[in-house]
């Protein structure tokens, strides 16, 4: 059985927020039958291009009115979730109307300023990038903001810290949908050392 999994992608998002997880996600394979876990899709506001961090240019598969239910859905982070995506009533309305019918909603680095301005993540656990570590306990003290980890989980929520801490989470979410076996092979294939805690979690 595929899973879908569908990234939210918009201006100024940070690059490896983005392909981490797409990475991840698309070369995890079932050993025997070596079909693919997941189904993996872009999706954006709108039909346009965005351009993300350094210039780079994202195309989406599909639109926030025009898309298929996913089970993962990811937000990603970077200066357009931090200080422009937050503040966008559209991107805030779907993310809020759209999580009930999620298995996980999930963020990377600063995306968790999304799902807190969303109205979806108001308390318990949570982390984001060490250097928006501070802003995040301020804004939102009913959230416990947690230093030093690289994912953390809430409930059907999972919020990661910066860029390359996305790419653990991932692995976390393939264990947990699909098994410690296929998520080790995916980070072995990926050629990452991820943290025994994505195997293994407690």
């Amino acid at each position: 059985m595929k899973r879908n999994v569908s990234i939210f992608v918009f201006d100024k998002v940070d690059i490896l927020d983005v392909t981490g997880p797409f990475e991840v996600f698309s070369l995890a394979e079932y050993d025997d039958t070596k079909e693919k876990c997941f189904n993996v899709r872009l999706i954006t506001e709108t039909s346009d291009a965005v351009t993300a961090t350094h210039g780079f240019r994202f195309f989406g598969h599909e639109t926030i009115r025009d898309f298929t239910v996913p089970d993962i859905l990811i937000i990603p982070g970077g200066y357009g979730a931090e200080q422009v995506e937050l503040k966008k009533e559209t991107v805030c309305s779907w993310i809020k109307n759209l999580y009930p019918r999620l298995k996980t909603l999930a963020s990377v680095c600063t995306g968790v300023f999304i799902l807190t301005e969303s109205g979806v993540l108001s308390s318990g656990p949570a982390t984001t990038h060490w250097m928006d570590q501070k802003r995040l306990a301020a804004d939102y003290p009913a959230l416990n903001v947690l230093p030093d980890r690289r994912f953390v989980e809430n409930g059907r929520i999972i919020t990661s810290g910066g860029i390359s801490a996305g790419i653990d989470m991932s692995l976390q979410l393939v264990t947990k949908y699909i098994s410690p076996e296929v998520a080790k092979a995916t980070a072995k294939r990926l050629e990452y050392s991820a943290d025994e805690e994505v195997f293994y979690p407690s």
